[in-house]
């Protein structure tokens, strides 16, 4: 079995600090030297690295995206005779994505308006014999950042908790606070 990694970005939907977030959590997994290194979350291309220092052969491989239930979404499948050479990525680009079908580093999918963007989607690369051999898995949730409130009621080690959360966010906003008047000074001198 290969390496799994996994990688979590935030993204802020709104500026005002209190309002809700969309994380996505990634986890990857491949058990050879091709990775399924990236999907783009607007349906425009599913990218490939190849880490060897080999050329590696994908003709008779394929893309396949499944979704909930793990319903097959899509299949992409690579030409017969295509070679990755090493240390290179090949982007599939979605007809909808209008990019320009330039082999060996990207291939235009004419066939497939977009690929898949769904929550719960898992993107795989499987070999000639329909073994999934690498893939990509991002799932998106909504988090609240809102306050912590204090309810009439709480238990002293609920109210002493809120504090603490606060503390944090107070000094966390002060220092934001202290680095714009500093870049401000530092302008006006």
């Amino acid at each position: 079995a290969g390496a799994k990694r996994t990688v979590g970005t935030d993204r802020v939907q709104q500026s005002n600090f209190w309002s809700s977030h969309v994380v996505d959590e990634t986890s990857s997994y491949s058990t050879n030297q091709i990775k399924v290194w990236d999907v783009d979350r607007r349906g425009n291309f599913v990218k490939l690295l190849n880490t060897s220092n080999q050329a590696q052969s994908l003709g008779g491989y394929s893309i396949r995206q499944t979704g909930s239930g793990n319903q097959l979404v899509a299949v992409y499948k690579f030409p017969p005779r295509f070679i990755m050479q090493p240390g290179s990525t090949v982007t599939i680009w979605a007809a909808k994505s209008r990019a320009l079908h330039n082999p060996p580093s990207d291939l235009l999918w004419t066939d497939q308006a977009s690929w898949a963007t769904c929550l719960g989607t898992n993107t795989s690369l499987h070999n000639m014999y329909g073994q999934s051999v690498a893939g990509l898995n991002t799932t998106r949730q909504q988090k609240d950042a809102s306050f912590p409130r204090i309810v009439e009621g709480d238990s002293s080690q609920q109210s002493k908790k809120n504090d603490r959360t606060k503390s944090i966010v107070d000094s966390s906003l002060n220092v934001s606070k202290t680095r714009q008047r500093g870049s401000r000074q530092e302008k006006q001198e």
